[in-house]
């Protein structure tokens, strides 16, 4: 069986999620407001991103905790038009 990847989802966990919310809608993503501790967030190409807070993926998964490391959190890569303007969002 010849299997190929067709859409992804990115998961963030959260301790905040609102701060989540402001940094994506700052990014230019429209994040719709939160009717409970999860946001699901439409990308071009027919993938996801997905924010949950640390407590509703702990309720779901029983045992999980948070990684001790932030850098194990998430990584995620997003392209803008110049140097500058990374420099402009990282200051905001």
């Amino acid at each position: 069986m010849d299997i190929r990847l067709t859409s992804a989802v990115f998961q963030v966990f959260a301790q905040d999620l609102q701060r989540s919310i402001d940094f994506y809608r700052l990014l230019g993503l429209p994040v719709p407001n939160p009717e409970m501790p999860h946001v699901a967030v439409e990308l071009p190409g027919g993938n996801s991103l997905s924010l949950d807070t640390e407590e509703t993926i702990a309720g779901m998964h029983p045992g999980w905790a948070p990684p001790s490391s932030p850098a194990s959190r998430l990584s995620l890569a997003l392209g803008v038009g110049s140097p500058s303007e990374v420099d402009a969002l990282f200051e905001k």
